[in-house]
């Protein structure tokens, strides 16, 4: 029994990994796997846990810009609130593996934020950083052994799936890229 959960869940895993590679463009990612493969839990979860806390940075700056009119600083906001529920969550997880993670310090460190010069241009920085922490999460699903690891990963993958979506709707994109549906760039 204990093989076939594996194996549908290695199958699953493998169904969601090649989605967010066509995704993602996803060749660095491709050439990382082996790698990830030997990685510990904190190792996995540190990277997620940077770069949500880069997306909590980049909200709060987009919300403080004067750039956002009401439904704009509506969604900053509420996306800045998940990115810091979710870096809470990595640190209890990390916490309980005894790891400890770096964390960013300002603005200044977040390639492009000092660049921003309109709402659209915040959410395309955060959609790059929200599909980046997605990826990770998959990694993690994937590489991890831990059911505590994995059971965070795949509910934060599942929130940042949500993020994408959102940003994207948001930007007047759709809300999943059409490479999903008919394997063709959009």
């Amino acid at each position: 029994m204990a093989e076939r959960v594996e194996l549908t869940r290695r199958r699953a895993l493998g169904l969601a990994g090649a989605s967010a590679l066509g995704l993602a463009g996803g060749g660095g990612l491709v050439r990382a796997l082996p790698a990830l493969a030997q990685a510990s839990d904190s190792t996995l979860l540190a990277a997620p846990l940077a770069i949500e806390r880069t997306l909590s940075i980049v909200y709060t700056a987009a919300g403080k810009s004067g750039l956002l009119g009401g439904p704009d600083r509506t969604l900053a906001e509420t996306l800045r609130q998940n990115a810091v529920l979710a870096a809470r969550e990595l640190d209890v997880q990390l916490g309980e593996g005894g790891a400890e993670a770096s964390q960013q310090s300002g603005t200044a460190e977040i390639p492009g934020l000092d660049s921003v010069r309109s709402a659209r241009g915040y959410f395309e920085l955060a959609l790059g950083f929200e599909t980046q922490a997605y990826l990770a999460y998959l990694d993690a699903v994937g590489s991890s052994r831990d059911s505590g690891t994995v059971r965070l990963a795949c509910s934060l993958a599942a929130t940042g799936a949500q993020h994408l979506a959102v940003l994207r709707q948001q930007m007047g994109l759709p809300a999943t890229p059409s490479a999903f549906e008919t394997g063709l760039e959009a």
